[in-house]
């Protein structure tokens, strides 16, 4: 990828017929719109749902995603398949820069609430380690955030300033909002070095850096809830990231571990599969939730409805 990006090829993989030649936002929007139209977030050679292909990684013995900017492109756009965060972002990056875009590589981490027998506490939460990869982009000197890499409803539809005073509604009703805050480490958890945090308002202490969070919502009258929280000054190189995706694709530890996760967006919602079972959202209600009772069911449906299909050279 990069200077030898196959524009053409990606392209045709997200269903676009042509680009224009300014590096624009709405050109942005609808890159991002089609892309996450196009290719799923899956973990499939992760779970073991799909056998590792050779073509998609250096060793097959050791390595279940590469992060190879070469195997990623051969991987979700030669061979038609999805893929996380890692390699998600890292294809849309490149695809942008192609484009002439100016983009940034950035790591945030997802948040977990963490219940409380107190209603009047203030919400606590239990942090992820820095595991799931951003993109900066800059257009006429605004900076957005772009991701296409988050597998949950959270993420966002479409580019979004990193200013606190605007919000993004998706056609399908889910609202989007940047703000700043300040964690502040509260809790004592069981089994952690380091505790829970909860999120405050930037106050006066400097020696607490203030960072990103991106909240959302189902819909317009709902509560805003967070997905992650990132520093937007902490350029990532890509040695950052071999460790995160290590863990994330090898470790029995790793969320993306014991089961499939698939996600792909339609237009106004989303179709998944976790576990064994088929799920299908549209304009923030579920239309359809099936449960999947075999492998071959499974299959079926991953062929069907996100146009996944295991490596030829290998059985399932």
């Amino acid at each position: 990828m990069g200077s030898t990006f196959d524009r053409g090829a990606y392209l045709e993989r997200i269903k676009l017929s042509d680009a224009p030649t300014d590096a624009s936002l709405a050109f942005l929007d609808t890159l991002l719109q089609h892309h996450r139209q196009s290719i799923p977030f899956e973990n499939l050679a992760v779970c073991g749902a799909f056998p590792v292909s050779p073509a998609h990684v250096e060793d097959v013995s050791v390595e279940r995603v590469s992060l190879d900017a070469d195997k990623i492109f051969q991987k979700l756009v030669v061979d038609n398949r999805g893929g996380y965060c890692f390699e998600q972002n890292a294809l849309l990056a490149a695809a942008l820069r192609a484009f002439g875009y100016t983009v940034d590589t950035l790591s945030a981490r997802a948040l977990f609430p963490i219940a409380s027998t107190d209603p009047a506490a203030p919400p606590a939460f239990e942090f992820t380690g820095l595991i799931h990869m951003i993109l900066l982009v800059t257009v006429h000197n605004v900076v957005y955030l772009v991701d296409v890499g988050f597998g949950g409803r959270g993420q966002p539809p479409a580019a979004l300033a990193l200013n606190e005073s605007s919000l993004v509604q998706a056609k399908g009703g889910e609202v989007y909002q940047m703000k700043q805050v300040q964690i502040v480490r509260d809790l004592n958890l069981p089994n952690t070095y380091t505790g829970g945090f909860q999120l405050a308002e930037p106050g006066n202490d400097l020696s607490t850096p203030t960072l990103w969070a991106l909240y959302y919502k189902a819909k317009l009258d709902d509560e805003f809830r967070v997905s992650y929280v990132f520093s937007s000054t902490d350029s990532m190189a890509h040695a950052d990231y071999l460790p995160s995706n290590w863990f994330c694709s090898t470790s029995p530890k790793s969320p993306l571990a014991p089961h499939v996760v698939c996600v792909l967006r339609t237009e106004r919602g989303l179709k998944c599969v976790h576990g064994m079972t088929f799920k299908h959202l549209e304009c923030g209600e579920w239309i359809e939730s099936t449960t999947l009772e075999s492998k071959e069911a499974l299959l079926d449906v991953l062929k069907s409805h996100f146009g996944l299909v295991p490596p030829a050279h290998d059985s399932v």
